[in-house]
């Protein structure tokens, strides 16, 4: 198989998918990255251009095993508080996004009409109040539960030794790019290397997008969840109609047949929140991803009470550079190269967790390699059983460019045995100017008033739309971000000089 490229003796898409599938997802050294191993970075290179699409990293020497066990212990002690106490902690995303508690239901809709049955405790790099410019956003202080002695040392300690795993990463992703098949790395394997390296890891700072999630998904069985959600919400009875006799065949039927329901309404809303206009490269980007439509206004019209969709967490990319996440369960799916779906692994011993995280590409790496490493779609499946997971998303700085980086698509690519180290384009694929905080921005306002419009519909029990402040805070959310990198740069903040529609 030649590096990067792609896989011989497959013409048909059922091959690729057959080919694709037959290969494991590869366990890859944090060690052996730190060493600039160069057999490790043709791994690491292979497993995100060619299949699966991710890798599992094993972080021992940088986060113990012992600090990913006390993290879920201290989310248990959390989680198992009242509502009421939990809401006390409730998450400022929209003020500063300082992180904080999520409610159930109140999860961001990464598509519409698809509403997630979690909830979570969001943290951000803690940082002193008086250290914070005003204009800021994505940083401390966090919110820290005084019922909860341990969690703050627990998460931070975490937060830490992860900020020290992404610049070995960031790193390590620009030397894959670039690495060749040969013993001894070429000059201009090693200059642009270095050139890209240094971009990112200068542009990784304690302003970064850098945010962690300890997530609960209680399950179907969950007893206040059932008495909240069940029957409300199309798809939530499902795994427990299965196999009930010919009453639980009835009632998968009926399920399916709204489900398909919720996934027109979901179409007229996405059609809805379109104009005529030629979409934007972010727009059409997320229409290949599968994380949402391309959207210009959002105006949603469905009858109100049409009922939503419960899913776990709903088919997305992830927006940074790249994360990487830790289940105690199984639940988290991943699309592979070749667009199947995959479990994702577990990593536990007998004595519990262990540290072994999966690792996937974000939209914004995407970006900076010209789409040659893509952003992995995920979602969450809605079990019955309850899971935990923790997740590290890493970013860059707000005003950092995630245009391509110009040696991807322009240098004249090295050569090993007269094959191609990696495929080229003569033009870059992604918008020229496009920054972190903008794409981020973009993203998360979009998907915020997913939420809010599901929830003015009174599709999603028990969530007042009002109490999501969604008239004007997602978008103040997003100007704090793109005024952040607009200062920076000294421009008006835009990307390529056309409009996303950023659902203005």
């Amino acid at each position: 198989r030649p590096p990067g490229g792609r896989m011989r003796g497959v013409s048909t898409r059922g091959g690729r998918r057959a080919e694709v599938a037959g290969v494991d997802t590869p366990t890859i050294s944090l060690r052996l990255l730190r060493e600039g191993d160069r057999a490790t970075l043709r791994a690491l290179r292979d497993a995100l251009h060619t299949a699966p699409g991710w890798f599992s990293l094993d972080a021992e020497d940088a986060i113990p095993s012992a600090l990913v066990r006390e993290c879920y212990a201290r989310a248990r002690a959390f989680f198992s508080l009242p509502t009421e106490l939990k809401r006390a902690y409730v998450h400022t995303q929209y003020a500063r996004e300082t992180g904080g508690y999520v409610p159930l239901l109140e999860e961001y809709a990464y598509r519409p009409n698809e509403i997630a049955i979690l909830e979570s405790f969001d943290t951000v790099r803690d940082v002193d109040a008086s250290k914070i410019a005003p204009d800021q956003t994505g940083i401390g202080p966090v919110d820290w539960p005084f019922e909860c002695p341990g969690m703050k040392t627990a998460l931070r300690a975490f937060y830490e030794a992860a900020d020290n795993v992404a610049r070995d990463l960031l790193t390590a992703l620009a030397h894959a790019l670039f690495v060749t098949n040969g013993d001894l790395a070429t000059k201009s394997e090693t200059a642009n290397a270095a050139a890209l390296s240094r971009r990112l890891v200068e542009s990784f700072t304690e302003k970064s997008a850098c945010s962690m999630r300890v997530m609960r998904y209680p399950g179907t069985r969950d007893k206040r969840v059932r008495e909240r959600v069940g029957g409300r919400l199309v798809g939530f009875e499902d795994s427990e109609s299965l196999g009930s006799g010919d009453g639980g065949a009835r009632g998968v039927k009926q399920n399916k047949r709204e489900a398909k329901r919720a996934d027109e309404i979901s179409d007229e809303i996405s059609d809805e929140t379109s104009d005529d206009d030629e979409t934007s490269d972010d727009a059409r980007e997320d229409v290949r991803a599968g994380t949402a439509r391309a959207t210009k206004r959002q105006k949603p019209s469905s009858p109100r009470g049409s009922r939503a969709r419960a899913v776990g967490i709903a088919e997305h990319t992830d927006f940074e550079c790249f994360t990487f996440l830790h289940q105690d369960t199984p639940g988290l799916f991943l699309r592979d190269r070749a667009g199947a779906w995959r479990e994702a692994e577990t990593f536990g011993t007998k004595i519990g967790p262990r540290s072994t995280f999966t690792v996937i590409v974000g939209d914004a790496f995407e970006r900076v390699s010209n789409g040659y490493f893509r952003a992995t779609p995920h979602r969450v499946a809605l079990t019955p059983h309850e899971r935990f997971a923790l997740v590290r998303f890493n970013g860059l700085d707000p005003e950092a460019s995630i245009a391509p980086f110009a040696a991807v698509y322009s240098d004249e690519p090295e050569k090993t045995k007269n094959k191609k180290t990696f495929e080229t384009s003569e033009e870059p694929k992604y918008a020229a100017r496009a920054t972190q905080g903008e794409h981020l921005a973009r993203q998360v306002t979009r998907a915020a008033r997913h939420l809010e419009n599901a929830a003015k519909r009174g599709a999603v029990p028990g969530v007042d739309a009002k109490r999501l402040s969604g008239e004007t805070a997602p978008v103040k959310f997003a100007q704090l971000l793109i005024v952040a990198a607009g200062n920076v740069r000294g421009d008006d903040g835009g990307d390529d000089g056309g409009d996303d529609g950023g659902d203005d």
